[in-house]
């Protein structure tokens, strides 16, 4: 048969211009030849909203999936990419049945705007990781060639230079914890894209199982309906590694007892996400150490105190569990230390209680090569909840 384009011309929303307009000849032309090598093509309008920004060409053996760019003026840092996981779980909801091969392509339409900066080459190797080809990248990236991911280690530390050269873009955080990775991921708008085709990248790559935990970002609580289907479905489909989908509220395992749901709950990945959003990447404050899955996010105000305040509401008490100037990150070792009260804070100084032995201060003094948290990070925020922590002991 002669290929054929199946495309749904009407735009997903009201104001959105019809595909029709802005699909030409010769673009339809240049699809085809890219995955057919062939120019000559049929073209099937169907009166329906296009979702995903997807045209469907078909032949004897193969249905090709492609998610189209944004086309005209580049108006955000997610524009290029927002429609991929909404046009990827179409594609692999239709790859579970049947048995006809499908594949599927993002093609760049042309644009004003830069479409090569640094955040949007990473978010190209993502989706080259998530087994995406990339049709015509000369379009945006002249002759520089993207590669897929080849670890997930390689990804955690192409997030992290993101996020370290670029503050205001701090959607998502990756992290080793040992038995998993761990993504933090926002989950309203262009930020739950992202954090969708982290998912696809990652499970491509990881060796070990990954958990994710849903930042609940403006009134959306969860990713998408489409977007969880559609991690889901990536794992069917390729048989990569398993992505456990988890809420804010998910509660991580911890030596203290919980005798209420209330505060199981002011234990919430939120309270992490917030940490990094403070302090960008994990490093104990008083070693320096960055093996990830040693460093833990550690309360000033303990989350024992502020279940006992029966004065606050409970959504209250939850914003001072969850508030990043309320906490620090410390490895296992001085986590342990600041819990049983053996070392404190004085104005962001660290120092060791009296009642500690002459052979074990020396050990905590060789083992603490901070003995000051950064000025940039003591607030005065920082320094109140250092107060009602001393208050309480």
């Amino acid at each position: 048969m002669t290929p054929t384009f199946r495309i749904k011309r009407l735009g997903a929303q009201n104001r959105s211009a019809n595909y029709d307009t802005f699909l030409p000849k010769n673009i339809l032309e240049d699809i085809c030849y890219r995955l057919t090598n062939q120019r000559k093509y049929k073209l099937c309008w169907e009166e329906e909203r296009n979702v995903g920004r997807l045209a469907i060409l078909q032949t004897d053996e193969i249905d090709y999936y492609i998610t189209l760019s944004q086309n005209g003026i580049i108006q955000s840092r997610n524009n290029q990419f927002q429609s991929v996981p909404t046009a990827m779980a179409l594609f692999l909801n239709d790859s579970l049945v049947g048995n006809k091969e499908r594949r599927f392509a993002f093609y760049f339409l042309p644009a004003e705007g830069n479409r090569a900066t640094d955040y949007c080459k990473f978010m190209y190797r993502l989706m080259r990781s998530a087994r995406i080809p990339l049709l015509n990248p000369h379009l945006a990236l002249g002759n520089e060639v993207v590669k897929p991911f080849a670890t997930a280690r390689e990804i955690i530390a192409a997030r992290a230079e993101i996020s370290a050269n670029n503050a205001a873009n701090q959607s998502t955080y990756i992290t080793d914890e040992g038995e998993y990775y761990h993504i933090y991921g926002k989950t309203f708008g262009a930020n739950q894209k992202e954090t969708t085709l982290l998912c696809f990248a990652l499970s491509s790559v990881a060796d070990k199982p990954i958990r994710l935990f849903q930042i609940a970002d403006n009134e959306a609580q969860c990713l998408s309906e489409s977007d969880q289907d559609a991690i889901g479905y990536f794992n069917m489909v390729y048989k990569t590694q398993i992505v456990d989908i988890e809420s804010d509220t998910y509660v991580f395992n911890t030596d203290q007892p919980s005798d209420t749901p209330e505060e199981e709950n002011l234990r919430s990945p939120r309270f992490v996400y917030n940490l990094f959003e403070k302090y960008h990447h994990k490093q104990c404050a008083l070693c320096q150490c960055k093996i990830e899955h040693i460093i833990q996010a550690a309360h000033i105000y303990p989350v024992a105190c502020i279940k006992k305040r029966n004065d606050l509401t409970y959504d209250q008490r939850l914003q001072l569990a969850t508030d990043g100037e309320n906490g620090i990150w410390l490895c296992e070792n001085h986590h342990k230390l600041f819990d049983r009260k053996l070392i404190y804070f004085a104005n962001g100084r660290v120092g060791i209680a009296q009642d500690v032995t002459d052979e074990n201060s020396t050990y905590i003094n060789q083992i603490t090569t901070s003995r000051q948290i950064p000025a940039e990070y003591l607030t005065e925020q920082m320094l109140q909840y250092f107060q009602l922590r001393k208050e309480h002991f």
